[in-house]
């Protein structure tokens, strides 16, 4: 873009240009001579730069992530603890824990069973007192 001022025009034969626009040579004053500051070449890399707005908005987006997992997180934890109530049952005068391991998990083996019950309630021996709780194993 060349601009020409007919009041003040150069002594130059060349028309007068702004300071800041370049060329092939370089940035030319309105003398019409090279200037000593040229442009920098672009870069490389580009950088992200983010406005007060958008570190806001990076923020708070950052911020509803964390919040939804960690509801989702407490939600998931809080259901499952409540679920976990431990079965009992009374110890009846005839009862062994041979006899009570098989009503609490006939599908499995009962010395497991029965090791899982010494385990749980605390048992030194398999001698039972009747009207004791056993906490049986799930």
């Amino acid at each position: 873009m060349t601009a020409t001022f007919p009041m003040n025009r150069p002594a130059s034969t060349q028309p007068a240009r702004y300071e800041g626009h370049s060329t092939r040579q370089g940035t030319l004053a309105l003398t019409g001579r090279p200037s000593a500051h040229r442009t920098p070449p672009p870069r490389s890399g580009t950088r992200l730069r983010l406005t007060r707005r958008g570190r806001l908005v990076v923020v708070l987006g950052s911020l509803a992530i964390l919040l939804s997992v960690g509801f989702t997180v407490g939600r998931v934890s809080a259901s499952s603890a409540a679920s976990v109530e431990p079965k009992t049952v009374v110890v009846e005068a005839e009862d062994t824990l041979w006899s009570i391991a098989t009503h609490a998990a006939p599908g499995r083996d009962p010395r497991t069973v029965i090791a899982d019950i010494e385990r749980l309630n605390h048992l030194s021996s398999a001698v039972l007192v009747p009207g004791v709780q056993l906490v049986l194993p799930t």
